[in-house]
């Protein structure tokens, strides 16, 4: 009797248990000493191989007699069952095995597949050879489920919502039993793999669900900041770089050991990108609602990632060389010795955005930043929440003296120093001398965006902001972002009559009309780029960059048909030397094919409603295109929606 009691007993007063040796302690700071010191012993085989056994008969075998062009393998196929979760977390590290029957094998792969080719080269959160094969069953199963929305969108109409609905209901499994996992002990989140896990499932929840699914979006986001409090590195990692040293040209010499320094690079650097990856999405699944940041007053200090092609290495080998060419390895290998070679801008987020904002950036932190453009889209989003904060700040301020125009809301210090930060940044991604991979440029395109939109805010600031209105997800935001841009709305909290008093014309698109044009070409032009796997951030960024060309493109229809006296066409000579016309020349130029443009550019300006409803087309056009993910179908239907139409009969200011 006692032998059965005294189990339970010590099981209840021992609630702290150790994932590697299985061994239980009662309070958890000891238990985080032993954790420690038994880091990197294997689990134990029997319990290891029960979860797998339990892992494998959650596998849904599906009729293998359909065609194989038409049928859609549920993701769900390979979710762990909940209620075996505690017992299968720690210990099912390796990669489950597909069903056997061989169509069924192919179709997984092709999910994966999906994952890899359309959404990792914009978020390269995870280590491509070895995250899928060492990480736990929850983050294939968000794979599966992120790379089953591609396949999806290739499947034949009547096929795509019973693909998404799969992927949907594999997305809330998997946040149920993320939720349990994180919730249940604080070791979980020293695993990559589960912050990796939650981080996807976070951005399926945010972008691709109902109103409910971004709440539990924010409700997990909510739940790992606080789990993980102090974004500090010491606090994570007890021996972080041990895998830096030097290398000879012989992979041999180093078998032994090369290996497992490759193992710790990838866990270093992916618990590394996984916080990065954290405040990244902490800030861009809340700005467009005009919420703050969880994270905003928190400080980071985790030093940058490294070189992407160290991430993306394929095996140690390419590894080790890579590592070798790396300079800020090199200089990191020779500061041991001459202090001098030490780049501590490369230390921490602060310290790289400070350095950049400076006149002379240095130039070991331009070329960390060029040799990873993911850091680079850290860096940038980081100093976009900082001209955020700015602006909401100083809205609660009266207009500057100095300054009374409503939009200008930084000091010209300020301003300055944002604006050499932004021309760095895009001075990286233009460079002649860095040949763009095909792997890096998403990123790149999505830089260039973002940079526009900030360089935009600076002088115009989002509409939610300047009214101090808060929207509860990201599909409200837009929309209400798009009602405001286009209908009749002033600054209330700045002074009404510096916007009455402003008749120099839309100056902001005027000083950035060449960079925006070149955005309209690739978006909204005869030739765009293919969009299929355009990250939704991405999306967001550059529909905000089209808003304000859209609010310019109706302030300037409406000069034109004032002058005019209606909607009489204007002659060629004189839209060379009005402001409007100028303006809506140069928008029209890049929407409009190239059989149209030969049209407009014979005797007459096109007219100017003419030009909105051209201008509307394409716009709906660019959501068509980005129907991946359900933030496109949504905004299509509300830009198709007559009510953006009846905004062209209000004036804008």
């Amino acid at each position: 009797m006692f032998a059965d009691i005294h189990p339970k007993y010590s099981t209840c007063n021992k609630p702290y248990a150790c994932f590697s040796c299985n061994a239980s302690f009662s309070r958890r700071d000891v238990c985080k000493r032993h954790v420690e010191r038994c880091r990197g012993i294997a689990a134990h085989p029997s319990r290891r191989e029960a979860s797998e056994e339990a892992i494998r008969e959650t596998i849904q075998i599906q009729n293998s007699s359909a065609s194989p062009q038409r049928v859609f393998t549920s993701p769900k196929a390979a979710i762990i069952s909940p209620g075996s979760h505690r017992d299968s977390w720690g210990h099912t590290l390796s990669d489950v095995s597909p069903p056997e029957n061989g169509f069924l094998k192919t179709s997984y792969d092709s999910h994966i597949l999906a994952y890899f080719d359309y959404f990792h080269p914009s978020f390269p959160l995870l280590h491509r050879s070895t995250a899928l094969s060492t990480g736990p069953q929850s983050l294939k199963s968000m794979v599966l489920a992120i790379g089953s929305v591609y396949s999806a969108r290739k499947l034949p109409e009547d096929e795509i919502a019973s693909g998404l609905r799969e992927s949907r209901d594999t997305w809330e499994t998997v946040y149920a039993h993320l939720y349990t996992i994180i919730d249940s002990d604080w070791q979980n989140l020293r695993k990559p793999g589960v912050i990796q896990a939650s981080i996807l499932c976070i951005i399926y929840g945010a972008y691709m669900g109902e109103p409910s699914h971004y709440s539990k979006a924010r409700k997990m986001l909510r739940a790992l900041v606080d789990e993980l409090g102090l974004l500090t590195q010491t606090l994570v990692l007890t021996s972080p770089r041990s895998w830096i040293q030097a290398y000879d040209d012989s992979p041999s010499n180093h078998a032994p050991s090369l290996h497992e320094n490759w193992m710790n690079y990838v866990e270093e650097e992916a618990m590394k990108l996984a916080i990065y990856s954290l405040l990244f999405l902490d800030f861009h699944i809340f700005y467009p609602c005009n919420i703050r940041s969880i994270t905003s007053s928190m400080d980071m200090d985790w030093e940058l990632p490294f070189s992407s092609l160290l991430w993306e290495a394929e095996n140690e080998v390419v590894w080790m060389r890579s590592l070798n060419d790396d300079s800020r390895v090199k200089r990191l290998r020779e500061s041991a010795t001459d202090f001098s070679l030490i780049c501590p801008t490369t230390k921490s987020l602060t310290l790289a955005m400070q350095s950049l904002m400076s006149d002379s950036p240095r130039p070991a932190l331009l070329t960390a930043l060029a040799a990873s453009p993911f850091t680079t889209l850290f860096v940038l989003t980081s100093i976009d929440a900082l001209v955020r904060d700015f602006t909401r700040s100083y809205y609660q301020l009266p207009p500057n003296l100095a300054d009374p125009s409503a939009y200008h809301i930084l000091t010209q210090t300020q301003t300055r120093q944002i604006v050499a930060a932004l021309k760095h940044i895009l001075r990286l991604s233009t460079d002649q001398d860095i040949h763009w991979d095909a792997k890096n440029q998403p990123l790149w395109t999505t830089i260039q965006r973002m940079v526009l939109d900030v360089r935009i805010s600076l002088c115009k600031p989002d509409d939610l902001l300047i009214g101090g209105i808060v929207d509860s997800n990201i599909f409200a935001g837009l929309a209400t972002a798009t009602h405001l841009a286009l209908g009749h709305y002033s600054g209330s909290r700045r002074s009404l009559q510096s916007l009455l008093d402003n008749i120099t014309g839309d100056d902001v698109i005027l000083v950035m009309l060449d960079d925006i044009s070149d955005v309209l070409h690739q978006v909204l032009g005869e030739n765009r780029q293919d969009a299929f796997s355009e990250a939704p951030w991405t999306s967001v960024a550059t529909y905000r960059v089209i808003l304000t060309v859209w609010r310019s493109l109706r302030w300037a229809a409406g000069q034109v048909r004032d002058r005019n006296g209606g909607e009489e066409p204007v002659s060629s000579l004189e839209r060379r030397f009005t402001v409007p016309s100028v303006v809506l020349n140069a928008i029209m130029e890049a929407v409009l094919s190239e059989q149209e443009r030969m049209v407009q550019w014979t005797s007459y300006v096109m007219a100017p409603s003419t030009s909105e409803v051209r201008f509307k087309e394409a716009v709906l056009q660019f959501w068509k295109e980005r129907s991946v993910w359900a933030i496109g179908p949504f905004m299509e239907n509300l830009v198709a929606d007559p009510a953006c139409d009846s905004f062209a009969l209000l004036p804008v200011e």
